[in-house]
């Protein structure tokens, strides 16, 4: 399953931390690292680093190359204009369909604290395992 890690966003909901040019995935709120950095760390130890992508937009894209250095370029969706949460979606499974259209993929907010991280990735791969049963 290819994971998707939605990082784009205004900045404009967790204003004033939260600004146009740092949204909230670019914050550090609940622990040391940004947001970002604690949402790749999540799914990179149950998924292989080949199928987790990151979706953001052309404003957003410097900064993400800077946070994640060691991040594959080529892995890096990004986003022709900014169009809030459905659009990057839709995007970035159009870009990823192209290359398999079979292969499932899960779309993860890089904003969003997971208390359980346990349970969080066994749900995602009980879902992978559902998609790929029927």
């Amino acid at each position: 399953m290819r994971i998707v890690i939605l990082a784009g966003g205004s900045g404009s909901r967790l204003w004033p931390m939260s600004r146009k040019n740092r949204p909230k995935q670019f914050c550090r709120l609940i622990s040391e690292k940004m947001m970002l950095e604690d949402t790749l760390e999540r799914v990179s130890g149950d998924f292989p680093q080949d199928k987790i992508y990151i979706a953001t937009t052309q404003p957003l894209a410097e900064d993400v190359k800077k946070i994640l250095p060691n991040f594959p370029i080529d892995h890096l969706i990004i986003e022709p204009s900014l169009r809030d949460t459905g659009p990057a979606m839709g995007y970035s499974a159009v870009v990823l369909g192209l290359q398999d259209e079979d292969e499932p993929m899960a779309f993860v907010p890089s904003d969003h604290y997971i208390g359980r991280k346990e349970k969080f990735i066994k749900s995602l791969h009980e879902a992978e395992k559902v998609i790929k049963e029927t």
